[in-house]
């Protein structure tokens, strides 16, 4: 036949060798022949993207079309040969369907026993353009008890972006397996026995879709919502006017009308400080951009904003926040208890986040080069995991080789301490042993350097046995071995000041902690993992609002009870095998600070705010006030002798929920505390009150008092107090 292709690219020549089957879509065509499939891009009729094979990865396997045929109207057909298998014991073929805008392909394989497919990559590749990054979406959604609203998991897209099209892989398989050129396929067995499938669906839009309208339509919404701003982490200083839009747009082909859109946003205080209700008519897949005139606030604050639509009886909805934070100078003080266990650079980039972290006060990173992170003033250590299980079949040379390598690398990255281990349980004396022996060729290897390293024990926990492991380590030899203890405090539903028994509470895990140590000889402790989780109506973990109290407290109790450092766990919400990703039912997805999107939560401010209370402070005592015995309060000095004192009430206990199915957070705007008492202190002059988040305002002293309403939020009091030597 005469081939019709002569213009187009090398890739598409090959096509002429055999019949073509063209399957027209809307704006593309598929086309096969040969042993290619291309999308063709309708308005110049040249290909944008090829679909190849199957790689089988970890078995010698490898699957390539070998012809093409139709397979009914909007489908065709493409049978694999499969090289590398010389015993022909794997056949295999793929259906490619076409419906409007989608190409559903449905890969069919058969193999036997012997061979892995947990592996098998797809090939795919751009002809024209590259390969971006994946778009996460979720789906807002109300709490069916009242309690805060929650994204559920939308679809994962995967876009390939063209001069006039937008090829997009809506992802169902591991989302950190892939290449240019290919993807991981998640098979499933087939009826037949050694068959295995897998389908992967992909979105054929013109170039001005945007993911977040091909998202919607996927997930079944057909407005599709996003708050934007150019402003890293969506977060100012206080005085300057943010500068953000919404994202508006119709995710299918019929224009809307009377689309009701209502804007709000509240501050930490829950005023409404913007609100617009309009009506709109948005032609098929159109992204409209809002321009919001948000107003400056004049200090610290977040401000949660919530967009709605109401269209034809049904709501759609997206949340986010903005944050304004002081501007404050952190000097490089060696003496800080403020560090990060872990945060996601790319979450937008790495210099972001160093110079964010730096800004809120952070002066430590669990892990690191210090050579980086050094120049934004912050010290990296270095942690690992301890895997006996995996060097006892190592001889003494080995052992001796394995650590030196990693000592090396230790010193290479200029870390300041190794913790070695990571919530290891170690509750018999030969597990015990085993470590310490560990722990000498370490201590020998760093001596022999002459490194400045400082070498900490496993992170222990709380909730894993830490204090018995610990004390095993001590009888086996351990602890002159180590410069310091490194311990992870994991709390449940009670707040951080609770000094009552139990695995998961804080203050009473940091008391055991400091009483082993009082007895087994004292080391510095370094909180590597300390929690503030904030899974959504989850009763056993914190609320938004909560999580700003116990940042607070829990940093505050820190430095009153001889801890070196604390690590707070993390700064980025989602998980680090899917950054950016979401689950509504894993609390490991709401340890950060920062949303997914790397936007602010409330325990950022709460973090920056405490470490500016406590920069160059010390602890003096705890504070106890026998007319309020509900009272707690802890006294610090700050470096140019003011008295700072952290004071709350318990008065409503420590307890922040009860068990429940149907238990329901309060918005971040609202306080849990329902009750609050008076308290007067003797004052010389005036003092300045900050909360959680860093607002502060000053009260004049009157006859030489002040006089406090308090509940249970910890509030910070500074200024020059007389008389305190009776409140002991």
């Amino acid at each position: 036949m005469r081939c019709k292709w002569l213009l187009l690219s090398c890739a598409a020549i090959a096509l002429c060798r055999g019949d073509v089957v063209e399957i027209a879509g809307d704006g593309f065509t598929l086309v096969g022949g040969g042993n290619k499939i291309l999308v063709m891009d309708a308005a110049d009729n040249k290909p944008v993207f090829e679909f190849g094979g199957v790689n089988f990865s970890w078995s010698p396997q490898k699957a390539e079309i070998a012809e093409i045929s139709p397979a009914g109207k909007q489908s065709l057909r493409a049978d694999f040969t499969i090289s590398n298998d010389p015993d022909k014991l794997c056949t295999g073929h793929a259906v490619f369907t076409v419906a409007g805008q989608r190409v559903t392909a449905n890969y069919v394989l058969t193999v036997p026993d012997t061979v892995s497919y947990g592996g098998m990559l797809a090939g795919r590749r751009a002809l024209r353009g590259s390969m971006q990054p994946l778009y996460k979406s979720g789906c807002w959604t109300r709490h069916e008890h009242g309690g805060v609203p929650y994204e559920r998991p939308g679809v994962i897209l995967r876009p390939f972006a063209t001069d006039n099209l937008n090829v997009l892989e809506v992802v169902k398989s591991n989302v950190n397996w892939n290449y240019d050129r290919s993807s991981h396929l998640r098979f499933t067995l087939g009826d037949k026995p050694g068959e295995i499938r897998s389908t992967v669906e992909y979105v054929v839009a013109p170039a001005d879709v945007v993911p977040l309208l091909s998202a919607a339509a996927l997930n079944g919404e057909t407005i599709g919502l996003a708050f934007y701003s150019e402003q890293p982490n969506h977060i100012w200083t206080s005085g300057e006017k943010p500068s953000l839009q919404l994202h508006i747009g119709n995710s299918g082909k019929s224009p809307l009308s009377d689309v009701q859109l209502t804007i709000t946003a509240r501050n930490f205080a829950g005023e409404v400080v913007y609100s617009n209700s309009s009506n709109l008519s948005l032609p098929p897949l159109e992204l409209r951009q809002l321009a919001l005139p948000l107003p400056a606030v004049p200090q610290q604050d977040i401000i949660f904003l919530e967009a709605t639509v109401k269209l034809a009886n049904k709501e759609y909805f997206t949340r986010s926040n903005i944050a304004f934070i002081n501007d404050y100078h952190f000097e490089n003080n060696p003496d800080s208890l403020f560090g990060m266990a872990a945060a996601f650079y790319d979450v937008p980039d790495r210099d972001t986040i160093f110079h964010l972290m730096r800004r809120i006060g952070v002066a430590y990173i669990r892990k690191g080069d210090n050579h980086e992170s050094s120049r934004y003033g912050i010290t990296s250590f270095y942690h690992d995991h301890y895997t006996p299980d995996k060097w006892r079949n190592l001889d003494t040379i080995g052992r001796e080789d394995m650590l030196r390598k990693k000592l090396d690398h230790v010193i290479k990255t200029g870390a300041a301490a190794w913790e070695f281990g990571n919530e290891n349980r170690i509750l018999t004396h030969e597990a015990a042993s085993e470590y310490v022996e560990y722990l000498r060729i370490i201590r020998r290897l760093i001596d022999e350097s002459g490194a400045k390293v400082k070498l900490l024990s496993i992170g222990f926990s709380n909730g894993f046995g830490g204090i018995k492991s610990l004390r095993l380590v001590h009888t086996a030899g351990g602890w002159p071995l180590l410069d310091g203890i490194a311990y992870h405090i994991g709390r449940g539903n009670m707040t951080p000041d609770y000094a009552g028994g139990g695995d998961w509470t804080y203050l009473s895990s940091l008391n055991a902690l400091n009483a082993l140590l009082d007895e087994c000889g004292r080391k510095p402790i370094y909180l590597t993992e300390v929690y503030t989780c904030t899974k959504p109506n989850s009763w056993w973990h914190d609320s938004l609002r909560r999580s700003v109290e116990n940042i607070v407290l829990s940093y505050a109790l820190a430095k009153a009870n001889h801890v070196t450092v604390a690590f707070h766990y993390q700064l980025h919400d989602s998980v680090w095998f899917n950054v950016g990703g979401t689950s509504e039912t894993d609390g490991e997805y709401f340890y950060g600070m920062l949303d997914r999107f790397g936007n602010p939560k409330p325990p950022l401010l709460a973090f920056q705010a405490t470490a500016r209370q406590l920069d160059g402070a010390t602890f003096v005592r705890n504070m106890t006030f026998p007319d309020q015995p509900t009272v707690n309060g802890l006294l610090f000095q700050t470096r140019n002798g003011q008295d700072l004192a952290l004071l709350w009430d318990r008065s409503e206990g420590y307890w922040q929920s009860e068990k429940s199915d149907d238990y329901a957070a309060n918005e971040p705007w609202i306080s849990h505390w329902q009750k609050t008492v008076p308290l007067s202190i003797d004052a010389t002059g005036d003092v300045t009150l900050t909360d959680p988040i860093g607002q502060q305002r000053a009260i004049a002293a009157s006859g030489g008092k002040i006089t406090l309403s308090l509940d249970g939020t910890p509030i910070w009091v500074r200024g020059k107090f007389g008389n305190l030597t009776k409140h002991q």
